[in-house]
C-alpha cells in the first residue's frame, strides 16, 4: 500500500475526540513527555511541539520557556485546541 498523506490526515481528523480523552488521562504516553518537559525546558528555550494535538504539552512548555510553536497535521485538532484553550 502506497503512502497517502491525505488518508493519514483524514484518519487524524476522525479521531480528534479520542486524542482529547487520551491527553487528559494518566497514561505513560501522557506522563512521560510531561516529566521531560518539566525537567528539561528552561526559560530561555524555544520549543517545537510537532504533532502537538490538543496543545496541552505546548501550554506546559509555554509556561516554562520563551516561545513555543505547535504544529499538527489535522485542522480539526487545531479547532479543538482553540476551543479547549480559550476557556
Amino acid at each position: 500500500m502506497a503512502y497517502n498523506p491525505f488518508v493519514v490526515k483524514e484518519r487524524y481528523n476522525q479521531i480528534v475526540n479520542l486524542e482529547e480523552e487520551s491527553e487528559r488521562s494518566n497514561s505513560f504516553r501522557v506522563l512521560i513527555p510531561r516529566f521531560f518537559i518539566g525537567k528539561y525546558i528552561n526559560s530561555d528555550d524555544i520549543a517545537l511541539d510537532a504533532a502537538g494535538g490538543v496543545g496541552i504539552n505546548a501550554i506546559l512548555m509555554a509556561q516554562l520557556c520563551r516561545e513555543v510553536t505547535l504544529v499538527d497535521l489535522s485542522p480539526e485538532i487545531f479547532d479543538l485546541n482553540k476551543r479547549m484553550n480559550s476557556q
